[in-house]
């Protein structure tokens, strides 16, 4: 009696594993056929089986099975899938991809479920650059992370700009700094021919004071940066020797861009503008105010000029107020008084140009542009009531104070 169980139970142990194995070959040919819901139905304890679960095509076919479920769902697409689809279907289509890739010791099946991989990957970044329209920026670097492990567990690196990119900047919009320079060096590392994450990496090393760091940044950036973009790396080098204290090079940058753009009088007198900036920083004030001049001779109305002289000249007019207080009070020399009339005068020199700049972001038409253009509209509309009230043109100065007033109110 004894030995007939077991001889039963033996029989059905070998019936309950061919069966698995033919629910495997069964699912195969579901999904060929495109029916996800007959397909998942076999399949599924198929990687529960003893039998079957050690066996990488098992894990293919789920990881395909479940792939295809997603997609057919996701891109309402007319397909022969009935059932509901599993809330974890990705989830669970890269776990089965994850067990197939380490069972398939042979590499049998390495291009069917790379495949798989490649297509989960895809959808993930699809879904972190949803979230990062949303600017739901901390949930696009969860997605962005796990395209990053897809990628690395496939070798597919195809993505790879793209979602170190993304991640790069919601990080940098979440002010993480931490996070910010490591995708964006991973974009540095591969060399990335595009200028804005060589600009933003380059501002967190500055703000951080990390000169040794913001250095190999525009270096970088110059060796690899696309042909239109190498004015703007040389101006990003400028300000890297700038930072650096080395005033000569920073002079020899700045001239190597404005040649880059001398035949394209927009971007030139732009780039006159920038090299005016750079050299106000230096202190070097005759040569910002020269660069400055020259752009003003190409477009006399523009604002980044206009902006440029009229702050430096304001700030240098402050400069000369600050020189007054460091006077001693029994000095008899009339440095004092010569210091105000110094003052004066640059202030008087300002008004035009933080006029003129007023002028200009008043005549922006595009509501979206003109709201970001508010701060600085108002800092320009400080600065020209200051030189104002430093002329005691008060009659000037109150409506400018007036208009101040209703704009923060506006905010």
């Amino acid at each position: 009696m004894k030995k007939l169980t077991f001889i039963l139970a033996f029989t059905a142990f070998v019936f309950a594993a061919n069966a698995q194995t033919l629910n495997v070959q069964s699912a195969a040919e579901y999904l060929r056929k495109g029916y996800l819901n007959k397909a998942k139905d076999q399949i599924d304890p198929a990687c529960e089986h003893e039998k079957t679960k050690g066996d990488a095509k098992t894990w293919l076919y789920k990881g395909m099975i479940y792939w295809e479920m997603g997609r057919d769902v996701n891109n309402n697409a007319k397909s022969k899938w009935k059932s509901i689809l599993p809330t974890d279907w990705a989830e669970q289509a890269y776990a089965a991809a994850l067990e197939c890739k380490r069972l398939d010791t042979g590499n049998e099946y390495a291009d069917k479920n790379n495949f798989v991989f490649k297509a989960l990957a895809e959808y993930y970044y699809n879904q972190a650059y949803k979230a990062f329209e949303a600017k739901d920026f901390q949930k696009t670097v969860e997605l962005a992370e796990q395209v990053i492990q897809i990628n690395n567990n496939s070798g597919d690196q195809s993505l790879s700009m793209d979602v170190y990119n993304i991640a790069a900047l919601a990080s940098y919009n979440m002010h993480n700094n931490t996070l910010s320079k490591k995708y964006f060096n991973l974009m540095i590392r591969k060399k990335t021919k595009e200028m804005r994450p060589y600009e933003l990496l380059y501002e967190i090393y500055q703000a951080e004071g990390d000169t040794v760091n913001a250095v190999k940044t525009a270096n970088s950036c110059v060796k690899n940066v696309k042909e239109s973009d190498k004015a703007n790396a040389n101006f990003l080098m400028a300000r890297a020797y700038l930072m650096n204290g080395n005033y000569e090079e920073c002079g020899k940058m700045i001239e190597q861009a404005l040649v880059l753009v001398k035949d394209n009088p927009a971007a030139y007198a732009n780039m006159l503008s920038v090299a005016g900036g750079v050299y106000e920083k230096a202190k070097d004030y005759d040569k910002a105010e020269a660069k400055y001049r020259e752009s003003l001779t190409i477009d006399a109305d523009q604002y980044a000029a206009n902006f440029g002289m009229g702050s430096m000249t304001f700030n240098r007019g402050l400069d000369k107020l600050e020189a007054i207080e460091a006077v001693p009070l029994d000095d008899e020399s009339g440095l004092s008084d010569k210091l105000a009339e110094e003052a004066k005068d640059l202030f008087r020199q300002a008004i035009p140009y933080l006029t003129k700049s007023i002028a200009s972001l008043d005549a922006v038409t595009n509501e979206q542009l003109k709201a970001q253009n508010k701060p600085n509209l108002v800092n320009c509309l400080r600065a020209l009531k200051t030189c104002y009230a430093r002329l005691d043109m008060f009659n000037e100065s109150k409506p400018i104070e007036a208009r101040i007033e209703q704009l923060l109110k506006e905010q």
